[in-house]
């Protein structure tokens, strides 16, 4: 037989579970988000730190985008809906970075592929 007290343990036990299910695929999104901004700061000379921050904003957007669209489970096709958000994360990269460092992104994206 089941008690309340059970039950209640149960349910407990499980909402710690999904709270930290959440945390811990937030601390991913981060750290894949940190990630991609070391690497176009790597890869584009001249990076300020606010460009830096402004970027890491864009790419922590972009990944949450992507996360939605992993779990999106409607009719739409996941393709487009995922070059929507690509389309959306470059123009807001190239309104962040100078002419020339937009050119060493584009460079750099196009070398990744």
């Amino acid at each position: 037989m089941i008690t309340r007290k059970t039950l209640k343990s149960l349910a407990f036990l499980a909402g710690m579970s999904f709270i930290g299910f959440h945390v811990s695929a937030q601390a991913i999104d981060m750290k894949v988000s940190q990630d991609e901004t070391a690497r176009i700061k790597a890869n584009v000379n001249g990076i300020t730190s606010d460009q830096e921050n402004k970027i890491l904003t864009v790419e922590e957007d972009y990944t949450k985008g992507l996360d939605g669209i992993r779990t999106y489970t409607g009719n739409d096709d996941k393709e487009v809906m995922k070059k929507e958000v690509r389309d959306t994360r470059d123009s807001q990269i190239k309104a962040i970075l100078t002419t020339d460092q937009y050119a060493q992104y584009v460079q750099m994206e196009n070398n990744s592929k």
